[in-house]
């Protein structure tokens, strides 16, 4: 959905990028105060605005907000996969397949024998596969093996 211009945005909000608050410039309808932050929250858990009886991600609003992009299809990665910091710092562009790449997934688990299977899938192909003996090691293999698989795009 095509989103409003970063000028009618920027007439409609006040952004803080340290915090990443959305504020209300002005007054949408009566249950909103100017200040107010922007808080509603979609049922994927981003926050989300409604705009001319239109709802948005708030994340995608602050893109166009900050850039004048609108990036339609494109994705904005949470770097550090809270969907609520909408903070400049951690917002970036990213196709599909690395914003899939920075999701939560613990990638190890204990085995009935004791031992620790540290496991890396992606796009239903298995990319790493090596089993340890402690959490420990599970932790540490799993972190360094992102990282080498995805880049900056490796969920810390």
């Amino acid at each position: 959905m095509k989103l409003p211009t970063q000028e009618e945005l920027k007439g409609l909000f006040n952004y803080n990028p340290k915090t990443g608050d959305l504020t209300w410039k002005v007054r949408p309808a009566n249950r909103v105060k100017i200040g107010d932050l922007v808080r509603g929250i979609s049922s994927h858990g981003y926050y989300r605005v409604s705009i001319k009886s239109k709802t948005y991600s708030v994340h995608r609003i602050i893109w166009c907000w900050m850039t004048g992009e609108d990036l339609n299809e494109k994705c904005i990665d949470h770097k550090n996969r809270c969907r609520t910091d909408n903070r400049w710092s951690n917002l970036r562009l990213a196709t599909k397949l690395e914003n899939r790449r920075n999701q939560e997934d613990a990638g190890y688990c204990r085995r009935p024998n004791g031992t620790w299977r540290v496991r890396i899938r992606h796009l239903g192909k298995a990319l790493f596969d090596k089993t340890v003996k402690t959490e420990e090691e599970a932790r540490a293999l799993i972190i360094e093996k992102r990282a080498e698989l995805f880049g900056e795009f490796a969920p810390a």
